[in-house]
């Protein structure tokens, strides 16, 4: 589970963005919401986000703006119900 820490002044809110683990998308598109100011953070939780265990490259890639990232949490759920091979 990931709890992003956000803040946009935007009227229509911000994003959308991914995450891809070793060049692999692994999100669909995330969007935010508007918070009605640059410094009014809210958190946005997504989940079902299959991180594996060992040393990975982790990238947010935006495809649009409009929101100011704080931070990125990420919680661990439970064992993912597949393999990868």
């Amino acid at each position: 589970t990931l709890a992003l820490r956000y803040a946009s002044n935007n009227p229509a809110g911000g994003g959308p963005f991914h995450l891809e683990l070793d060049g692999q998308v692994i999100t669909a598109p995330i969007s935010v919401t508007s918070t009605s100011g640059w410094n009014t953070w809210a958190t946005k939780t997504v989940t079902g986000i299959p991180l594996t265990q060992g040393e990975r490259v982790l990238r947010v890639i935006f495809a649009n703006g409009e929101f100011n990232l704080g931070k990125m949490t990420f919680t661990r759920t439970g064992d993912l119900n597949f393999s990868y091979p």
